[in-house]
């Protein structure tokens, strides 16, 4: 009923924004590293990420391409991105379709938490990008949309997205995908 849920909500998306509050948990040094900014995707296969604290980092991803800037090195990182990768399939939870995600991964519903049932999505086979061993989803009650993600690395990391002020089908263009320093 929850993937139904979430397919249902991002069937007719065109655009969305939100503004997030990232933490990042590193398992190493038991220290948490909070970021704050804003996300736009756009389909088919648009997504992006403008960090404002700690840093005005961005990632973008557009069609086979994957950008990360890293502001205070002042230097880009580019990657290219298969088609059948599942690092698209993660940044594209927003678009991708159930068949698509069933085939991907082993998907449950998780226990009750005061957010509500999340959806954990489990990589079949080989872990996402070698490195995300699970990703769970709590939906919005109202809209469907994905409002909490969480992600744990197989290193033992882990990586909280908590969105807000999600905007849906607002008018955005290709360039807004396209990184300029």
């Amino acid at each position: 009923a929850m993937l139904d849920r979430l397919e249902k909500a991002t069937g007719p998306l065109k655009s969305l924004e939100a503004e997030f509050i990232q933490v990042r948990h590193l398992a190493l040094t038991d220290e948490d590293v909070q970021a704050t900014g804003r996300l736009r995707f756009m389909t088919p296969d648009s997504f992006r990420l403008d960090y404002r604290t700690p840093d005005a980092d961005v990632l973008t991803m557009r069609g086979d391409s994957l950008l990360v800037y890293f502001a205070s090195l002042e230097q880009a990182q580019r990657y290219r991105l298969d088609q059948d990768e599942r690092t698209r399939d993660m940044f594209l939870l927003f678009s991708s379709s159930r068949g698509l995600l069933e085939r991907r991964f082993d998907i449950i519903l998780g226990p009750e938490t005061p957010e509500g049932r999340p959806l954990r999505f489990q990589p079949l086979g080989e872990s996402i990008d070698g490195s995300i061993s699970e990703i769970w989803v709590h939906l919005d009650p109202k809209t469907g949309y994905p409002e909490r993600i969480f992600f744990r690395e197989e290193g033992g990391d882990t990586v909280l997205f908590r969105l807000s002020k999600t905007k849906q089908n607002r008018k955005l263009f290709n360039q807004d995908f396209v990184f300029v320093p």
